[in-house]
């Protein structure tokens, strides 16, 4: 349990921080896990999937990998993305087809079930039972002699009673996807929460009514909570707040592909993810493109950037990112203009997730709150603090000053004060050349 404080009147124990750009401001928990819901047309309903490059999609999302466009595309950086499938059973319908004495129905509701069809050849007295997906063999169940013999596979279910019937191929149909509503989007936000990740993509969405209310969720994960996630989502640079980039345009894949800024929310979260706190990705190429969706001049690409807008520009016969910054744009003191660059947020971030994890795992209830273990935990985040300047992601760090661990009056109560100075990329370089 985590999250910020202004006065100490949490309820729950936990682990409390601040950062404030004042004094200029374990190990790293893992990164490079994105989630996305999704409007899918196969797989398990409303539950969250995890998804890596060896994971054979096929017969859980009907689709090879590369055809799932959102998932391969946050997998070009990400480890892992978890999807969630935001199509409900109750709206949407399973294909299915009747033979004989035989009912072949879809495993999970979608029009890729329509995709679905079933051969029964005769060998003898028996029959052999094939499912394909498309042109593609998905299964094979030999020597079967009634419909009670079938076992159910990974795309199909198998009912009915006493003989088959031989068939050349009879294929399922009336599968629907449903209507995808805000209700559903509300389902994967509940779900998505006891699960770890770092970022959050909103792909293929526009509607600002539903990113407005995850606006909020993530504004809550953030300074309530301490769960310090980041959103993804296109055209939605008046969310002007740390945790939240707004992607402005798309680009163009090898391929001849285009995706939209709403689809490129994807790479973004998954590089977004995968970025250590000392990297950042201002003039990072995206993976496997060729061009942009939409170019732009240079005060339009200034402008953006003043508003918060993460772009991609044209370069060499790539797609490279801008600015990587989020969509803050409205400063404050203890928010200045570096809030708005993402390998700083991913620098405090890892720092918070650091001691929080340390402070909830080795400390809360089981160390006294004395001296000796206000020292014990002053030097835990002191060896934190140091891995992070070791690495290149803070700087500056004075030991004596930087770090108090502080006795509050409450007893049980420590208040934690940390001063971090975190290292920007080299992005603006200014030179003036003299010609003799």
């Amino acid at each position: 349990m985590g999250g910020t404080w202004t006065t100490q009147n949490k309820v729950r124990p936990g682990v409390y921080i601040n950062f404030q750009q004042t004094s200029m401001e374990t190990d790293e928990l893992h990164r490079g896990i994105i989630t996305m819901p999704l409007n899918l047309d196969f797989g398990p309903e409303q539950e969250v999937i995890e998804v890596t490059q060896n994971t054979d999609t096929l017969p859980i999302l009907g689709e090879e990998l590369y055809n799932l466009v959102p998932i391969r595309e946050g997998l070009k950086r990400a480890e892992k993305v978890l999807v969630y499938r935001l199509n409900t059973m109750a709206d949407g319908s399973k294909a299915a087809v009747t033979e004989g004495n035989l009912t072949a129905t879809a495993k999970y509701t979608g029009t890729k079930g329509n995709d679905l069809k079933i051969t029964i050849e005769a060998e003898g007295e028996n029959f052999n039972v094939k499912t394909f997906i498309g042109t593609k063999l998905v299964d094979l169940q030999q020597g079967v002699k009634t419909v009670q013999d079938l076992q159910d596979n990974e795309f199909v279910v198998f009912t009915g009673s006493d003989s088959l019937t031989a068939t050349a191929g009879v294929s399922l149909t009336g599968g629907t996807n449903g209507t995808v509503a805000s209700e559903n989007y509300t389902a994967y936000r509940e779900a998505i929460e006891v699960y770890y990740f770092n970022t959050c993509a909103l792909y293929d969405v526009t509607d600002i009514g539903i990113k407005d209310a995850f606006k909020q969720w993530i504004k809550r994960l953030r300074d309530d909570e301490g769960n310090k996630v980041v959103l993804v989502a296109e055209s939605y640079s008046n969310a002007n707040y740390e945790g939240i980039i707004s992607v402005k345009n798309g680009v163009v894949l090898e391929d001849g592909t285009t995706l939209e800024a709403k689809k490129a929310t994807a790479w973004v979260a998954g590089a977004t993810a995968a970025a250590n706190t000392n990297k950042s990705l201002t003039y990072d190429f995206y993976d496997g493109a060729v061009d942009v969706d939409k170019k732009y001049n240079y005060s339009a690409i200034e402008s953006s950037i003043n508003d918060g807008e993460f772009l991609f520009t044209g370069y060499d016969g790539k797609a490279r990112v801008e600015y990587d910054i989020n969509t803050l744009h409205t400063y404050t003191k203890d928010k200045g203009r570096m809030f708005r660059k993402n390998r700083v947020i991913r620098t405090l971030d890892a720092i918070n997730n650091d001691i929080t994890k340390v402070g909830n795992e080795y400390f809360i209830g089981k160390i006294s709150n004395n001296e000796d273990g206000r020292n014990l935990l002053k030097n835990e985040i002191i060896k934190c603090l140091q891995k992070y300047q070791n690495n290149d992601s803070i700087t500056n760090l004075d030991t004596g000053k930087d770090v108090q661990v502080l006795a509050s009056t409450d007893t049980d109560v420590v208040v934690v004060r940390i001063a971090a100075q975190p290292v920007d990329g080299m992005e603006k370089l200014y030179m003036t050349v003299e010609v003799k």
